[in-house]
């Protein structure tokens, strides 16, 4: 199942609202008017998804991608690595404000764009072990 999620006009989607979803776009618009009417924005990503699926990649076997199930449990896997290795801190930023690192959500980005495939998530999966396994020694 697939679901489209569109933001606000004035301020587009939330922090967590943008972390469930697992691929994200932006619609490019002008300064002078910098943002679009639902039906709009709703037309443009329905073309642009019609013609990207007329246009499917030859030689992907789509029955080989990881499903979002994988990723998310994958997600959870690193995410005690990450908690463990003390990556997932906040930081102070140049303007001395607080500054949370997001390194899952990078990660999980990083896998939505590329669409990574079941076997690459088991690889990514035995990494994780090395790694917590290591830090457990």
């Amino acid at each position: 199942p697939i679901g489209l999620v569109f933001g606000r006009e004035d301020s587009g989607l939330t922090t967590e609202e943008l972390s469930v979803c697992s691929q994200l776009c932006s619609i490019p618009t002008g300064t002078l008017q910098p943002s679009l009417n639902l039906s709009h924005a709703v037309g443009i990503v329905l073309s642009t998804l019609f013609e990207k699926q007329t246009e499917a990649e030859p030689g992907v076997d789509q029955r080989q991608l990881a499903s979002n199930a994988d990723v998310d449990h994958l997600i959870g896997r690193w995410s005690q690595a990450v908690a463990m290795l003390g990556l997932e801190t906040e930081e102070m930023n140049s303007g001395g404000q607080r500054k949370r690192r997001k390194i899952l959500g990078h990660l999980r980005s990083i896998l939505s764009r590329s669409g990574v495939t079941e076997k690459e998530i088991r690889a990514l999966h035995g990494l994780c072990s090395a790694i917590l396994e290591y830090e457990n020694r």
